[in-house]
C-alpha cells in the first residue's frame, strides 16, 4: 500500500479499500471540475468481488454481493437501474450505448445493453443454463479457429 494512504484500520485489506476509495472519489471531484467533463462519460466496473478469504462470510446470509458498477454523465437512462442481473459480455453494448453510439437492435454479440428492456441472456436463462451455454463445444471454434495452421495467430 502507497505511504500516503491512511492506516487506520487493522486489517490491511481495510485501508487498501479506503485508500482505493478515497482516491476514486478524489479523481471524480477532479474530473467534474474540468471543461471536458460535460462531454466526458465516466465508467467504472468491477469484474470480480473480493476473493481473498473470509473478510465478508460473517454475515454472508444477510445480503447478496455484486461487483460494482456505475455510469456517470451518460445521457442514456436505463430501464431498470438495480437489480439486473447480467454478465459482463453485456458491458460490450451498454458501453457502446452510454458513449451515445448508435446500432441496430438491442445488443451487441451475444450482450444485450442494460440501458435497453429487453432482458439479457443470465436473465432468460438463469445461471445454470447459461453456463452450460457458454460451456459447450463450439465446432467452428474447434475446427476452424483453433486448428487451422494458417492461422495468423501463433
Amino acid at each position: 500500500m502507497d505511504e500516503d494512504c491512511e492506516k487506520k484500520y487493522i486489517n490491511q485489506i481495510h485501508n487498501v479499500f479506503a485508500c482505493t476509495s478515497k482516491r476514486v472519489a478524489n479523481f471524480l471531484d477532479w474530473i467534474k471540475e474540468q471543461k471536458f467533463y460535460d462531454d466526458t462519460v465516466i465508467i467504472i466496473l468491477g469484474d470480480h468481488l473480493y476473493m481473498g478469504g473470509d473478510l465478508y462470510t460473517q454475515n454472508k446470509s444477510h445480503y447478496e454481493r455484486h461487483a460494482y458498477n456505475v455510469f456517470i454523465n451518460t445521457e442514456k437512462k436505463a430501464a431498470f437501474s438495480k437489480n439486473r442481473a447480467f454478465a459482463t459480455f453485456d458491458f460490450f453494448p451498454t458501453i457502446v450505448e452510454a458513449l451515445g453510439i448508435e446500432y441496430d437492435g438491442d445488443g451487441l454479440g451475444i450482450g444485450m445493453s442494460l440501458f435497453s428492456n429487453k432482458p439479457t441472456l443470465l436473465e432468460q436463462y438463469g445461471e445454470k443454463q447459461l453456463n452450460e451455454f457458454i460451456n459447450s463445444k463450439s465446432y467452428f471454434y474447434r475446427n476452424e479457429l483453433l486448428n487451422k495452421k494458417n492461422t495468423p495467430l501463433k
